[in-house]
This record gives structure tokens, C-alpha cells and sequence, in this order.
């Protein structure tokens, strides 16, 4: 949204039809990161869990754990799959379990990539890459992959507005919050220097304070 759309307004006047409606437990500098980046993750999920949204039994790996992964390892876990979180960053691991990653995997220790090898039956990369292949492997025969943020090799889906109301109400249900840094519009350009330079974690939210 731009300026004369309603995005740095404090109220706006629309048709009710285009609203999404935010459930009271989930906290406003939480929304915004969540329609945008959590529906990136949740809908290829969703779609691939179906209308029970039950992934129990089903092995899902999630490269990259960054703005959009550590929100995918959430959902993921929160339909009861065994979740792999794989990442270039060994120091991640712990934050990992603490999102419900059940096993932590190195993707630059080519012993623990191999332990994974032909055992997933699904795969999220979350993170830019032009080595594809290097993941490959890890599907069991008839696995399936999902590219969300890729400059290269992407795949995205078009959810509606159904699909983002039902993705809201589960993330409440499971208490489901992506990890922010808050700030003003008078410290919007510190926001911007994180962003650019990747420091960023993993989220910047910006509050009104010019009002």
C-alpha cells in the first residue's frame, strides 16, 4: 500500500470485503510479518497437509532459517511433522529446537547432509540458493519440493483471501509469532541498514510515533 492507499494511516474507510479480519490473540506488530511471510510458508503447507492440516508422520525439511523459515518450522511442527530444520549457520540450532525443529542438520557438514539423504517427503527452501541440487537428494522417491524467495529458480501461490483468514486463526490457535525488531518512523532508516546489510532478525516492524 502506498500513502494514499491507507499504509501509514492510523484509520482508513474500505469495503469490508476486502478486510481480513486479525484475531484478538495475535498482537498488531505481529500481523503484518505474518500475512506477509507467514502465508509465504503456511500456504504451500497447508496445501500440502490438506483440509486437516495433519502432517503427522510425514518428514519435512526446511532449508534456511531466516525471516521466512523460522516461521515455516513453526507451522510446520504445529501440524505435528517431523520437522528438519537445514541451515549454513551451526550457531542456529538451538533457536531451531526452540521453534520445534525435532533434528537440527548443517547443510556445510556433507556427513550430516548425507544421514538425510532419500528420507524426506517434503521440502521447503526458504532461503536464495543456486544449488538446488545440493537438496535434491534428501526427497524419498516421489518427494516434493516448494521454492519460496528464490531470485533464481521460484515458485509462489496466489492465496485468497479465505486462505489468509484460516492461516491467521491457526497461528493464534497455535500461538505461532514470527520474531521482530520494532521501530519508529524516526528510526526508519536504522531499520533500512539492517535490512540491507542481512542484520536484520527477522523482521522490521515500524511503528506510527508521527501521529
Amino acid at each position: 500500500y502506498n500513502n494514499l492507499q491507507g499504509g501509514l494511516s492510523a484509520f482508513i474507510q474500505t469495503d469490508y470485503r476486502q478486510l481480513i479480519r486479525i484475531p484478538e490473540e495475535i498482537c498488531e506488530k505481529f500481523s503484518a510479518p505474518l500475512i506477509g511471510s507467514g502465508m509465504a510458508v503456511a500456504t504451500p503447507l497447508f496445501n500440502y497437509a490438506g483440509a486437516n492440516l495433519n502432517l503427522k508422520g510425514k518428514r519435512i525439511g526446511i532449508v534456511g532459517i531466516g525471516g521466512l523459515g523460522h516461521l515455516a518450522i513453526q507451522f510446520a511442527s504445529a501440524m505435528g511433522a517431523e520437522t528438519y530444520a537445514i541451515s549454513r549457520s551451526g550457531d542456529k540450532r538451538l533457536f531451531c529446537e526452540e521453534l520445534g525443529a525435532q533434528i537440527f542438520i548443517n547443510s556445510t557438514d556433507p556427513d550430516r547432509m548425507a544421514t538425510l539423504t532419500e528420507k524426506l517427503d517434503y521440502l521447503l527452501i526458504c532461503a536464495p540458493t543456486d544449488k538446488i541440487n545440493d537438496y535434491a537428494g534428501l526427497l524419498r522417491p516421489d518427494g516434493l519440493t516448494h521454492i519460496v524467495n528464490n531470485p533464481l529458480l521460484s515458485d509462489s501461490i496466489n492465496s485468497s483471501n479465505l486462505q489468509l483468514q484460516d492461516m491467521l486463526e491457526y497461528a493464534a490457535e497455535k500461538n505461532i509469532k514470527p520474531l521482530i525488531e520494532e521501530f519508529t518512523f524516526q528510526t526508519a532508516n536504522e531499520a533500512i541498514g539492517k535490512i540491507r546489510d542481512g542484520s536484520i532478525r527477522f523482521r522490521a516492524v515500524v511503528k506510527n510515533d508521527l501521529l
